[in-house]
C-alpha cells in the first residue's frame, strides 16, 4: 500500500517500508513545470517546422493564436429583399456569399446576411450575421496538422518519459517523484501510454480527475485508479523507528 507521510510515522510493524504517497501539492507543482516545458518546446518545435517548410511547401501548422490577415474580399449578391409587416416595420434582408482571401494563403466562404428593421416611428435595428460554409483545403491540411501535434506530443511526451527508466516527466524529476504500478515497480511505456490516454478523460470530467487526488487514500487521480499506478517521491522515505 502507499501510505502518508503521517500513516508512516505511526507504523511500527516489522515487514518492508510502505510507499509514501506524493502529495496533492507537489504534484500539482510537478503539473504546472510540465505544461511549462510542454508550452514552450510545441511553440518552439511549431515554429522551427513552420520557418523550414514555407519556402518549400508552406507552413505546416496553422497559426498559433492570431487569425492570419484578410488580403481581398469578394461579395456575391444572393438575395435582396424589402418586406412590410402588418404592424408598419420594414425588414430589409440582404444575404449573399462571401469570399475572403487570406495573407498566408487561405481561402474561406462565409454566408453573410444583414437584416435592417425599420419601425414605424422612424427608429432602426441592425443585425449581422455570418457562418463559415467553407475552406480551402490548405486551412484544413494545416489545422489538422496542428490538432494532431498538440494532441500527440504531449501524450509522447509523458508516455516516454515516465515510462522509461526514470520514470518521470521532467516536472515530476524536479520534485522528486516517480510514477510507479501498486508495488513500486517501473509501469513500461504500454501502460505509460495507456495512463495518458486515461488522463484525456480526466480532462473531459474539467479537471474533476485530478482532483479526485485529493480524496483518496493513496492520493490517486482518476487516470491512476483506472491504470492501477501510483505517483511516489523518487526516493523512499525511511519510516521512525525502522533498522
Amino acid at each position: 500500500a502507499c501510505w502518508s507521510a503521517e500513516a508512516m510515522a505511526r507504523a511500527g510493524e516489522a515487514g518492508p517500508a510502505p510507499l509514501a504517497c506524493a502529495s496533492f501539492l507537489r504534484r500539482w507543482l510537478a503539473l504546472v513545470l510540465d505544461l511549462a516545458v510542454l508550452a514552450a518546446a510545441m511553440v518552439a518545435l511549431a515554429w522551427w517546422v513552420n520557418a523550414l517548410s514555407r519556402p518549400l511547401i508552406g507552413p505546416v501548422f496553422a497559426p498559433l493564436w492570431d487569425e492570419p490577415e484578410v488580403s481581398d474580399r469578394r461579395f456575391e449578391l444572393a438575395r435582396d429583399t424589402i418586406e412590410k409587416d402588418r404592424d408598419g416595420t420594414t425588414r430589409a434582408l440582404k444575404v449573399g456569399r462571401e469570399t475572403r482571401l487570406y495573407a498566408n494563403g487561405w481561402i474561406r466562404l462565409y454566408l453573410v446576411s444583414d437584416l435592417t428593421l425599420t419601425r414605424p416611428d422612424g427608429s432602426s435595428a441592425q443585425s449581422h450575421f455570418e457562418q463559415v460554409i467553407g475552406r480551402s483545403s490548405a486551412e484544413i491540411r494545416q489545422r489538422g496538422a496542428s490538432f494532431l501535434f498538440f494532441f500527440l506530443f504531449p501524450v509522447g511526451y509523458f508516455a516516454l518519459l515516465e515510462g522509461g527508466r526514470r520514470q518521470a516527466s521532467l516536472g515530476k524529476r524536479a520534485l522528486g517523484l516517480k510514477v510507479t504500478d501498486l508495488a513500486g515497480r517501473r509501469i513500461g511505456w504500454g501502460r505509460a501510454l495507456g495512463r495518458q490516454l486515461l488522463k484525456l478523460l480526466g480532462l473531459t470530467l474539467s479537471g474533476f480527475g485530478y482532483l479526485i487526488a485529493l480524496l483518496t487514500a493513496r492520493r490517486q487521480a482518476l487516470h491512476d485508479l483506472l491504470g492501477g499506478t501510483l505517483v511516489i517521491p523518487a526516493e523512499r522515505e525511511e519510516v521512525p523507528g525502522r533498522p
